[in-house]
């Protein structure tokens, strides 16, 4: 028990003049698994952390499930009756009206109460009871137009229209974003060019409009789910199926309550001009004129009856799918790119011990002819691989999984409009990065000990003795004479030092 002692505590010593004795070649190791271990956590971890990051903004500002749309609005109570069905968790109803601005296209939007709550950059959102025409506005806004908060923003559009707002100058009072709008993709519109630019939130009392553009809603049941995952998509989806019924009976109200307005107007109209006639002829009248004026409001009434609603999840918004697609991609190049690093801390690991065991063929056989096993010899071999492996897996680990997905998402901040990022842990992929660099490392020490403690005490304490000359491949080619003698030497030492050629190649593929 006491030679055994002494013998771990002697290989310990061995192991720490060893590492302290080839200290650059143990750096080198460390340095390489470092970067394979900290680029593969670091792009793995990147996808979770901002999807994470992602969610809870998403839930801090309560992101809209369900988006209802309509070529013909909504009525003021349908947030109401959605409220009644049990799915839904929160409604409320929206305008929305597209003018032009400097040549653009913009959308105004009334400020939103509970759901898809803005974010505030900078400034202050517009006070209601203000008797000043405010309005927040996006940051190209100000960007593109070199406006600052305090300026006025003058807007142009038909005065025909009914949907125009009760002003079309507004004074900025503050920076926003919306958790809808990811991206400058902000959608379309009949207004000028069709390619909305930016948006404008403004307070509910400026619009006029006698119906809502669109409606939102929240689920119950995704309320305690994060987003991108299977379980909030199966959840949304089921949700939104149910709401198919609800939907298309709030559509038939609103086609309803058109139709009766132009009855009525029609009525009106008869009316009105056929209360001056004589009344001999003012059933004759009414009737030409009724005919006339149905005929005027026929595509009216086309519209309304070719009218339909559209149920609209998150999975239909660009920058939301979009956003998830390229977090995805993220973690589909931590597949591929740490590998080339993994192969080089391999091969490093393969030649590095290679060499060392060749050097100390005299020790190796010095210990085994006094009885030690291979086992117990290849110790130090192994030990010297695991603490390369170990520690530089555990530096990268540490600036990967932080480093890495911050300069990422720093760089993904410049298209989508979201918040700094937050981390959040990822301890299987943690265990996969370390576990694989020990594995391979550790792998290819035990392979060394395998094929190169074999021999007898006798061989090992002697010189190995030169391999025997072979011909290569090429040298049964015609062309092999006409070669000249230093070319014939590189390609013998290509096929001679294989290992060395395949990490000069991977050297320079990386």
């Amino acid at each position: 028990m006491v030679e055994k002692k002494k013998s771990s505590n002697i290989q310990k010593v061995e192991l720490h003049r060893e590492i302290l004795r080839s200290r650059k070649r143990f750096f080198s190791l460390f340095l390489l698994v470092m970067i394979a271990v900290g680029f593969l956590s670091g792009l793995r971890v990147t996808a979770p952390d901002m999807k994470h990051t992602a969610a809870l903004y998403f839930q801090d500002k309560n992101l809209m499930d369900v988006q209802l749309l309509s070529t013909i609005g909504w009525k003021k109570d349908a947030p109401q009756k959605l409220l009644q069905s049990k799915k839904v968790l929160d409604a409320e109803g929206g305008y929305r009206c597209d003018l032009k601005w400097q040549g653009k296209t913009v959308s105004l939007y009334s400020l939103p109460d509970q759901i898809d709550r803005l974010w505030l950059k900078e400034g202050r959102l517009p006070n209601p009871k203000s008797k000043e025409a405010e309005c927040v506005v996006e940051q190209r806004i100000l960007t593109d137009g070199k406006y600052k908060i305090g300026d006025s923003i003058p807007f142009t559009g038909d005065k025909k229209r009914k949907d125009l707002p009760r002003h079309l100058t507004y004074r900025i009072c503050g920076v926003v974003a919306s958790p809808v709008f990811l991206t400058d993709n902000h959608g379309t519109s009949s207004v000028g060019s069709g390619t909305v630019e930016a948006c404008v939130y403004l307070p509910k009392k400026e619009f006029s409009q006698d119906a809502y553009s669109f409606v939102v809603a929240t689920f119950q049941g995704t309320k305690q789910l994060d987003a991108y995952t299977r379980a909030y998509d199966k959840e949304a989806k089921k949700s939104i199926d149910s709401l198919k019924e609800e939907t298309k009976e709030l559509l038939a109200q609103r086609k309803e309550q058109l139709t009766k307005e132009i009855d009525k107007k029609v009525a009106e109209k008869v009316q009105s001009t056929v209360s001056s006639k004589m009344p001999q002829v003012e059933k004759q009248i009414s009737m030409q004129l009724e005919q006339e004026m149905q005929k005027a409001v026929a595509p009216e009434r086309k519209r309304i009856e070719e009218a339909g609603a559209y149920l609209l999840g998150r999975d239909k918004n660009a920058g939301y799918m979009l956003f998830s697609s390229d977090a995805d991609r993220m973690a589909a190049l931590g597949d591929v790119f740490p590998i080339i690093f993994y192969l080089v801390a391999t091969l490093s690991c393969l030649t590095s011990l290679t060499r060392m065991v060749e050097e100390e063929r005299t020790e190796i056989g010095v210990w085994k002819a006094m009885g030690y096993s291979p086992l117990s010899i290849g110790k130090k071999y192994l030990s010297y691989a695991f603490y390369a492996s170990f520690l530089g897996g555990l530096t990268g680990l540490i600036w990967g999984s932080t480093l890495v997905p911050m300069i990422c998402m720093s760089a993904w901040t410049s298209i989508y409009d979201l918040p700094s990022l937050k981390l959040v842990p990822t301890p299987f992929i943690w265990f996969y990065s370390l576990s694989t660099a020990i594995f391979l490392l550790v792998g290819t020490a035990a392979l060394i000990c395998g094929s190169g403690l074999k021999e007898t005490p006798a061989e090992l304490m002697r010189p190995r003795a030169p391999k025997a000359g072979k011909r290569i491949l090429l040298e049964r080619m015609p062309f092999w004479k006409k070669l000249r003698f230093l070319t014939k030497v590189m390609f013998r030492n290509l096929f001679r030092y294989k290992i060395r050629f395949l990490m000069t190649t991977l050297g320079v593929l990386g």
